[in-house]
């Protein structure tokens, strides 16, 4: 009671203590208030950093779990982000590869025994296990889960159709309306799962389950979180997958409809042009690998004939940037060096008034061409030769007619120089040349005499009367050089065929090897043997000239001597009569008269039968002069 009441009556005041002296024993009061006191302050020091330790030590707790929270978010973020980049660079034929990958991820992220893909039917009647994951010690499923009736599994589907989640943290607390899929969990031993639909365009495609099959197990919302956006991954990679199938297919099938078509098809980028699709039939055509059209910027325009590039270009340009369809017709280079005719028909596609594609098809038109081609060769040959004949009639004068033949020649083929040598008793000499004025070798061709069997080829020309080609001089051994004729490279000889008559030889030189083909040889021999009809004809022509002016000398001699002769009668006439006259003589003298008047007749039908060139004269013009 003493110490209580000391206790008590402790007042503090200025920091002292003061205490009622209530009894002797002050002094042992007073230390041991003091000792209490100090047992006091040191028990309230304990539970208060007591209390302290333990409010440390739960924010140390608080702070690990966070910390432990934000490592686990980050993990998933992380591993949700290295999925998203992992599908967005996912080729479609690793699809199925990358959904296992993933599957394996994210089961053991999610610390699961089991992870799976199933997939829906067309028909949305059946369910089909396409990918599934088990960690070490778990027994697959897949091949005991194919083209499953949907319809057996009525809660479980009505649930993936309205697209909601399944969480089932205990299997055997599934309700009585989950008995057929509880059935089929607890056959695999599942205790605990969780399923999340994979979706499109708000429709199921199916689903992504997680199976603890050792233990059971509750996931928290972060890790469904992880899961649903992994779920929208895989649907969205299984839909791009199906698109791009179907698009492919789609593709396949348009490219099997285009490469039956005879014509490249293609389709490109106008400025510059850059081709995005070419059909097969461009290996087919050109024989370049469809790649190079592709790679190489200017793979079209490198590869269009030279003669036909720039025009063509420039007319391709114009027309597109006026947004005008066109077509047009060039040549190309094959990958083996031919030629060919390409006739190109595009359609320009114009968008907010810009052209931004080309469309079209480049079709062979090469035999057209050469038929065309054949048919003006062929006309211009018949041209010719109507036009050789005509002329070579028309004309008769012998050196015409040779001048006649070089330029109706010129038509049919390209030549340096050409000549004319006709065969007299195996004697050949040339009559008529052309073009070797610009070689310096005119003086050698002017009045060239050779023997025949001195030119081998021409000998065999003759002989066989068959034209001879040589198109390179420098490879024909039996090739004979005269003197200024070095630069000779190719000769053609056609024999000129009066019957079975070799009237001469025409001949076209080159200065370039392969300048004559077989087909200049068809085409000039119609004009060798035009020719050599029309040299017959002037050489007949002439001959009959000379023979006509042979006559007219003749007949002029004996006109000069028949009038000279009747005028020496009609005098010897006259001079009978004069002397019968004298004579005395009537009779006689009439007579010589009669014989003078008849003789004069003969003269004046004579003179006038000359006058006329012996021609037919009119009966009243005799009579009258007579």
């Amino acid at each position: 009671m003493v110490i209580v009441a000391a206790v008590a009556g402790v007042l503090l005041e200025g920091g002292h203590y003061l205490l009622w002296d209530i009894s002797p024993l002050s002094a042992l009061l007073d230390w041991t208030l003091g000792m209490v006191i100090t047992l006091f302050i040191v028990l309230v020091s304990f539970r208060l950093i007591d209390r302290a330790r333990r409010q440390l030590e739960q924010e140390i707790a608080e702070r690990r779990q966070a910390e432990k929270s934000l490592r686990h978010r980050l993990a998933v973020e992380k591993l949700l982000a290295n999925i998203s980049t992992y599908f967005i660079n996912l080729p479609p034929e690793k699809v199925d590869e990358g959904i296992q990958h993933t599957l394996q991820k994210i089961g053991q992220f999610t610390n699961v025994d089991r992870s799976y893909v199933f997939l829906l039917s067309d028909d949305l009647k059946a369910l089909s296990n396409t990918h599934e994951w088990c960690a070490p010690g778990i027994e697959p499923q897949m091949d005991n889960l194919q083209n499953l009736p949907a319809d057996t599994f009525p809660w479980w589907m009505d649930k993936i159709r309205r697209l909601e989640t399944i969480h089932i943290p205990r299997v055997a607390d599934l309700p009585p309306e989950a008995a057929a899929e509880k059935e089929i969990l607890q056959a695999q031993d599942i205790q605990s799962l969780i399923v999340l639909p994979l979706s499109f365009a708000e429709r199921a495609i199916g689903f992504i389950g997680f199976d603890s099959v050792r233990s059971e197990k509750k996931w928290p919302d972060d890790a469904i979180l992880l899961l649903q956006v992994t779920a929208s991954a895989i649907a969205g990679l299984l839909e791009r997958r199906r698109v791009e199938r179907i698009l492919w297919q789609s593709r396949r099938e348009y490219e099997d409809l285009v490469n039956t078509v005879e014509g490249i098809v293609w389709e490109a980028d106008p400025e510059p042009l850059r081709f995005r699709f070419v059909s097969r039939h461009a290996e087919k055509l050109l024989g370049y690998p469809r790649h190079r059209w592709y790679n190489e910027p200017d793979f079209w325009e490198n590869h269009i004939h030279p003669d036909d590039r720039e025009w063509a270009v420039e007319f391709c340009r114009r027309a597109t940037a006026k947004k005008e369809d066109h077509q047009f017709e060039y040549r190309m280079l094959t990958a083996d060096g031919r030629v060919v005719w390409i006739r190109d028909l595009v359609s320009v596609i114009v968008k907010d008034g810009q052209p931004v594609r080309l469309r079209g098809i480049m079709v062979d038109i090469t035999s057209r061409k050469q038929a065309e081609q054949a048919e003006h060769k062929q006309r211009l040959l018949a041209e010719t030769l109507h036009d050789v004949t005509l002329a070579l009639a028309l004309h008769t004068d012998f050196e015409t007619v040779l001048d006649e033949i070089f330029r109706q020649a010129r038509r049919l083929v390209k030549y340096s120089t050409a000549n004319i040598m006709l065969l007299d008793e195996n004697i050949l000499h040339v009559v008529r040349h052309t073009g070797y004025e610009a070689f310096g070798a005119a003086e050698v061709m002017e009045g060239l005499r050779l023997p025949l069997e001195d030119i081998p080829l021409m000998e065999e020309a003759a002989r066989t009367r068959r034209p001879v080609l040589v198109p390179d001089a420098a490879q024909e051994p039996r090739w004979v050089r005269l003197r200024g004729t070095e630069w000779i490279q190719a000769c053609l000889m056609l024999p000129l065929l009066y019957g079975e008559q070799v009237l001469g030889f025409l001949n076209f030189d080159a200065d370039a090897p392969g300048a004559f083909t077989p087909a200049d040889v068809e085409r000039l021999q119609p004009l060798a043997a035009a020719a050599a009809i029309a040299l017959h004809n002037a050489r007949l022509y002439e001959q009959a000239r000379r023979d006509a002016e042979a006559k007219a000398v003749l007949l002029k001699e004996v006109n000069h001597r028949v009038k000279n002769n009747l005028t020496a009668i009609i005098g010897l006439l006259y001079t009978e009569r004069r002397r019968a006259s004298f004579e005395n003589h009537p009779m006689c003298q009439n007579l010589l008269e009669s014989l003078v008047n008849r003789v004069q007749g003969l003269a004046t039908v004579h003179n006038l039968l000359s006058a006329s060139e012996w021609q037919p004269v009119r009966v009243d013009e005799l009579a009258t002069r007579l």
